[in-house]
């Protein structure tokens, strides 16, 4: 089965530390992208998928609700919620470092993935 989307039933979002998020346009890259990860030994269990009004509510609530996503920038916020009114795509990945995290965000590069953030523990990094 490929990967679904996180359907909003009332939940929040999790820590975003050792999260790498990015922007992938249609399904189709998706999946390409998710048989990609798959390759790269990272299973579905660590892997976030938004996508539409429910992908907007959970981000909507999980500002609202945790402390963590204070920091976050707002513009990122707004991003992401824009992207997914656009219809496209919000994928996190659970990544151990940020070497793992660049090294993946070049692999959904090449599956038409932009727009990447990685949340180090103490560290957050931008990959164009």
């Amino acid at each position: 089965m490929s990967l679904q989307p996180l359907k909003d039933e009332g939940q929040t979002l999790g820590k975003l530390d050792g999260l790498l998020i990015g922007v992938l346009d249609t399904r189709a890259q998706i999946d390409a992208a998710a048989s990609a990860l798959h390759g790269a030994r990272i299973p579905d269990s660590d892997l976030i998928l938004l996508h539409g009004q429910n992908g907007i509510n959970l981000i909507q609530r999980s500002t609202k609700g945790h402390w963590y996503f204070s920091d976050l920038p707002a513009e990122l916020v707004d991003r992401d919620k824009s992207v997914l009114a656009e219809g496209k795509y919000v994928l996190g990945i659970k990544v151990p470092n940020g070497s793992r995290a660049r090294e993946i965000a070049a692999l959904m590069k090449e599956h038409g993935g932009h727009g990447f953030m990685h949340f180090g523990m103490f560290v957050d990094t931008q990959f164009n």
